[in-house]
């Protein structure tokens, strides 16, 4: 600004002055400038450093968890494991054949199921009357309900016009 200033005011007067005052301004222009795109070269090294030094951290850590996994993995094997697992089936069953072995009430082997189901049925219809005694039923002809109209639908409609046209 301040070299513009001073071009401006020799413009009229010193040439030579404005002329220098312009070229400095030019100067100090390109230095700017320069020092931007300088700036945005470090900016970019900057970003490129940062995720290569997270790419790195990364990459370690999937290394490292490699390590690890293997020195776990030496210890148990898929046939090992696939053992542990039938053994703990086997043991779940036996574990659920006792359940139902307790679960069976003693003594209770002699009833009849059929014995039951008909007891349990006399029950039911016993509470059905009891729900339904006093209820007075009608007995009087019910009326006949008018049938309404068939509902037309579009179709029907389209056939019956085509109908009366001929077509």
């Amino acid at each position: 600004q301040k070299e513009l200033q001073i071009a401006k005011q020799n413009a009229g007067k010193n040439q030579r002055a404005a002329l220098m005052a312009l070229k400095r301004k030019k100067g100090y222009l390109s230095q700017i400038n320069n020092l931007s795109q300088a700036r945005l070269t470090i900016d970019t090294q900057i970003t490129a450093i940062e995720g290569a030094t997270t790419n790195n951290q990364a990459l370690t850590s999937m290394i490292e968890g490699a390590r690890t996994l293997r020195a776990l993995n030496r210890n148990m094997n898929v046939e090992d494991v696939e053992e542990v697992m039938e053994d703990i089936r086997e043991q779940m069953d036996v574990a659920n054949e006792i359940s139902a072995a307790i679960a069976n009430p003693l003594g209770l082997d002699e009833l009849d199921e059929a014995e039951l189901e008909d007891e349990l049925n006399q029950l039911v219809q016993e509470e059905v009357e009891a729900q339904f005694n006093g209820v007075a039923v009608p007995t009087a002809k019910l009326p006949v309900a008018v049938k309404p109209p068939p509902v037309r639908t579009e179709e029907d409609e389209f056939e019956a016009l085509e109908a009366e046209m001929g077509i």
